[in-house]
């Protein structure tokens, strides 16, 4: 077993000795899958969403996404309730973690799982989280993934560009709340640039598509301050009701809705499944 692996192994049983950790988590049989298989696991440590924007009336239509991602952002970093956990995880794991020219293999993401507060901790269990199974290919040379063609706005800025070396998966459907908001995301994809050794991810890039039909029928949580009890279409430029003269909206195989798109970072962390 590495230091890395004893340091956090030890780090945890402390944790759950001091009665940090709720009864439902105690009796976890404590075998990280990272380091033994060759998978590794990294908690998405920041998360921005950068395309559409979030709009509402609010001293005229104002563009809120900046407060969703300081939020966002503080969700991914605290622990509010004070209950041993960080308030948001997102785990990505590669099974196993192969960098070689064209190598494809399992990954999955994580939504959900409770990871041990502070961020630094290192230390996530899968829990109740929903995990996605997709495939991943490594790169040596060149960008891995880019935006599609016509579905960004130029005028919110330049998108993370994950380039060599870097991996993307292959697209899948999955269903979580970024940002604050419950999304459906058709043809999700993940990627980013390894570091060297591979112990974070930067440069991230994750979209997905959210269809008219889904946006009009997902109403935001009363909890968000402004655009909660509304639908979704009604925030994002060109939905029903929006605020704004122009639209984001795109399509998918000849279907209306919007591209997401979120950079991120990533670091590696030891990951109970």
């Amino acid at each position: 077993m590495s230091r890395r692996h004893v340091s956090h192994l030890a780090a945890l049983i402390i944790l759950i000795s001091a009665g940090f950790a709720p009864a439902s988590h105690a009796a976890t049989e404590l075998v990280f899958a990272d380091g033994f298989d060759g998978t590794f696991s990294y908690r998405i440590d920041s998360l921005t969403l950068h395309d559409p924007h979030v709009w509402a009336n609010f001293i005229g239509c104002s563009d809120l996404t900046s407060q969703l991602n300081t939020s966002q952002q503080s969700a991914l970093q605290d622990d509010s309730d004070q209950d041993g956990f960080l308030d948001a995880s997102f785990v990505l794991r590669l099974l196993p973690l192969d960098q070689s020219d064209g190598a494809m293999e399992e990954s999955d993401l994580a939504f959900g799982p409770s990871c041990y507060a502070p961020a630094t901790s290192g230390i996530c269990i899968a829990g109740g989280s929903t995990t996605f199974v997709t495939t991943y290919i490594s790169q040596t040379s060149g960008t891995c993934l880019a935006p599609i063609a016509g579905t960004t706005r130029a005028t919110y800025g330049a998108l993370n560009s994950p380039g060599a070396p870097c991996f993307a998966t292959a697209a899948t459907t999955v269903n979580v709340s970024l940002s604050g908001i419950p999304l459906a995301l058709h043809d999700t994809r993940v990627a980013a640039t390894y570091s060297a050794p591979a112990t974070n991810l930067t440069s991230g890039l994750l979209f997905g598509f959210v269809t008219q039909a889904d946006a009009d029928a997902t109403i935001l949580s009363a909890s968000l301050p402004v655009i909660g009890g509304k639908p979704l279409s009604a925030v994002l430029a060109g939905g029903t009701n929006a605020c704004l003269a122009f639209s984001d909206m795109d399509t998918n195989n000849a279907v209306a809705g919007w591209w997401f798109y979120f950079d991120f970072t990533a670091t590696q962390v030891d990951y109970v499944p």
